[in-house]
């Protein structure tokens, strides 16, 4: 809409620079909200050519055997999803007491010993009762490289200052347990996750650090392993997962058994396949291979 006023009009159409036009406009002393308009401008939005991408595209594509980014410490999880790629959220979910949290640790254990740092968003239990369970599941080990954050009393809003932090300290994944804890207003769950989920996928970009991400499901998986349906509050869980890992466990049958099915791989592998990992006494996972070596619970 055009100003009405023609000693404006007859500025802001004269020849000038921005800083011209807003001198003499405060030689006709204008108001505080003109001459904040004027002082405004446009935004650039850059553009980059594809060939720039091409290196980052390659840290993403799997070739054969071949794994992309950090290792789960699992060959039975990496050669089902090629690895865990930079930036990539990870979503695990499953029925309550199905092995989330521990599948989670034990990969978190995994990734300190042979990749780097690992930060530990446990909100579900305090810092000392997760190093409890580490401890429990590492025989005893006091110098895993694992990190918790200070200040437990976190929102939304914190996690990019959270994950700059990490970053710097050469953090190479971050583990979150689990994400509805972030969660403060319970009257509108939903609109709430979806926040917490963009601003998760935005800060893994924005940092280059894949994370790991726990969810709760909306009902019971019926005996039978969890589909993305059943994702608890909201569809963005769904949508903002580059991987998704259903854990379940027949208890009836083979309560020492983990069953992994990849629900989603948005960029490598095939959907619904499972593997299976042994759960062995000190609630520490291993390969399948080894499953007969312990007796059932």
């Amino acid at each position: 809409m055009k100003n009405s006023n023609p000693i404006i009009r007859a500025i802001e159409n004269y020849r000038a620079t921005p800083e011209e036009k807003l001198e003499a406009w405060k030689r006709l002393g204008l108001d505080d909200d003109v001459l904040g308009a004027a002082r405004t401008k446009p935004q650039e939005a850059p553009l980059i050519p594809l060939v720039d991408t091409v290196k980052q595209a390659e840290k993403l594509i799997a070739h054969g055997d071949q794994i992309v980014g950090l290792s789960t410490g699992y060959k039975v999880l990496d050669q089902m999803t090629k690895g865990i790629g930079p930036s990539e959220i990870v979503v695990i979910f499953g029925d309550t007491s199905h092995g989330k949290s521990q599948l989670a640790q034990n990969i978190s254990i995994n990734v300190s010993k042979h990749s780097g740092p690992v930060l530990f968003v446990g909100l579900e239990m305090s810092n000392a009762e997760n190093t409890a369970r580490f401890l429990n599941m590492d025989d005893g080990n006091t110098n895993l490289p694992i990190f918790y954050p200070a200040n437990m009393d976190l929102g939304y809003k914190d996690i990019d200052n959270l994950v700059g932090s990490a970053k710097q300290a050469g953090t190479v994944l971050v583990v979150i347990d689990h994400l509805h804890m972030f969660a403060r207003d319970v009257t509108n769950l939903a609109n709430e996750l979806s926040l917490i989920c963009h601003e998760l996928k935005r800060v893994a970009r924005k940092y280059e650090l894949p994370m790991l991400v726990i969810s709760h499901i909306s009902r019971s998986g019926g005996g039978k392993p969890p589909e993305l349906k059943d994702l608890k509050g909201s569809s963005s869980i769904e949508q903002d997962a580059d991987i998704a890992l259903a854990v379940w466990r027949d208890m009836d049958k083979d309560d020492n058994v983990l069953k992994v099915v990849l629900r989603k791989n948005r960029l490598r592998g095939r959907q619904h396949r499972t593997a299976e990992l042994a759960i062995l006494p000190n609630a520490r996972l291993a390969e399948k291979l080894t499953i007969s070596a312990f007796p059932s619970r």
